[in-house]
């Protein structure tokens, strides 16, 4: 230990949380964590430590990701991101019996409908009027894991999902759960079309629409009123400004601001990409 401090949860740079640990690989992630005032402990290597804000708690470590993330499966068995309760399902909800509801930690509101062989698993909570339909997996782990010892550790998913009012997933859909705590979250009216795959802990807003097969990666962001297009993917952490139009197939891997379209791979703004495509024809 460096410095003391104190954290009430864990994340990655950018991740708003309320004081939150995070950890540092390489030098370039100081940059992020500059602009990143929800931190408030870091664990590093011994030279990016010394340059670190005076006010930051700071943890010493050989392997910062590895001591992240051991702290992190620590904390989960030791009850830090909340103990299992019974589920609660409204007598209004529809449940197709084929579905799969977990026993725990789950809350189905009033008339929400699951369909046959939809799972809803733990830490999974939707409000009324949610639509789930065939196949769709609410509350799914990630495939995070981090290297220990030579071999390939699994993070362990400690958050939820939290789907609000009047949502609607088609079939196949696939919605992970957060990793650190907290949600990954679906705003009210949102919709969406059968086979998309929603990362951990991504926030969308309300009314925004998912054609078939869009793939929102980890951490990403996304406002409202916002149509991602079919087979569109939006990169780890990148943020979509509410009314902004992804065009199929884009791949986003920078921000893109309110109102704005884009098209491509990597994605860029729609006229310019149109003028472009003029030009070499």
């Amino acid at each position: 230990m460096l410095s003391d401090g104190e954290f009430l949860s864990l994340g990655r740079v950018s991740e708003m949380k309320d004081k939150k640990l995070v950890f540092l690989s390489d030098g370039d992630a100081i940059i992020e964590l500059e602009k990143d005032t929800s931190v408030s402990c870091v664990i590093a290597k011994k030279d990016l430590a010394s340059t670190l804000q005076k006010h930051l708690g700071v943890i010493v470590s050989d392997d910062p990701e590895q001591s992240f993330y051991e702290i992190h499966g620590q904390l989960a068995n030791q009850g830090f991101y909340g103990r299992p309760v019974p589920s609660k399902i409204d007598p209004s909800a529809n449940i197709h019996p084929t579905s799969y509801v977990a026993k725990e930690s789950v809350s189905i509101g009033k008339k929400c409908r699951i369909g046959p062989m939809a799972t809803i698993l733990e830490n999974s909570v939707l409000d009324d009027d949610v639509v789930i339909r065939a196949g769709t997996v609410v509350g799914g782990d990630t495939a995070l894991s981090f290297l220990k010892q030579g071999m390939m550790t699994p993070i362990p998913s400690t958050g939820g999902v939290h789907i609000h009012s009047h949502v609607e997933l088609h079939a196949n859909c696939c919605v992970n759960r957060a990793v650190f705590g907290g949600y990954t979250e679906i705003g009210e009216y949102s919709k969406f079309d059968n086979l998309v795959s929603v990362g951990q802990n991504v926030k969308i807003g309300k009314r925004s629409i998912f054609p078939a097969c869009a793939a929102i990666a980890d951490d990403a962001t996304i406002g409202d009123d916002v149509w991602i297009g079919p087979n569109a993917v939006i990169g780890r952490g990148v943020r979509i400004g509410d009314r902004a139009f992804v065009t199929l197939g884009s791949v986003v891997m920078d921000d893109v601001a309110p109102d704005k379209k884009v098209t491509g791979n990597p994605a860029m703004d729609h006229g310019k990409f149109i003028e472009f495509l003029k030009k070499i024809r």
